[in-house]
């Protein structure tokens, strides 16, 4: 996987602001006052496409802390190509589709016969090391 990632296309981001990123947030959830509220939510997503973004990011954080905030943002912003989100279980695939679809994303739930592309694809952590999804 780490060599197919190598081989994969460079391309010049954009690096958005704290207020940026707090704007699209506002934009997302409908919310007009929302604020990034837990400093690990705050740290990842500045991390992911900050001005200082940083090449990997693995972001843990407890439940109900924001970690689904950080991955829709960076699907959202305006230059996004595609966010590729691996949950450990498969069960869990119902409710981050459930909880994109309430703010308005349309994630592709990929399988072996998808040839489909997407802002998000979610993928469980089985189906990400095989060579159909590589």
């Amino acid at each position: 996987m780490l060599v197919a990632a190598k081989r994969s296309q460079v391309r010049r981001r954009v690096a958005y602001s704290e207020t940026d990123l707090t704007a699209v947030v506002r934009r997302l959830f409908m919310a007009p006052n929302m604020m990034l509220r837990a400093p690990g939510q705050r740290d990842g997503l500045l991390a992911m496409v900050g001005p200082q973004a940083a090449e990997q990011v693995v972001l843990v954080l407890g439940t109900g802390s924001g970690k689904s905030l950080v991955f829709m943002v960076g699907a959202s912003v305006a230059d996004a190509q595609t966010t590729i989100l691996i949950l450990p279980m498969v069960t869990l695939r119902q409710e981050m589709l459930r909880r994109c679809l309430e703010v308005g994303m349309r994630p592709l739930i990929w399988s072996v016969d998808c040839r489909d592309t997407a802002r998000l694809v979610i993928v469980s952590a089985e189906a990400a090391c095989t060579p159909s999804f590589l």
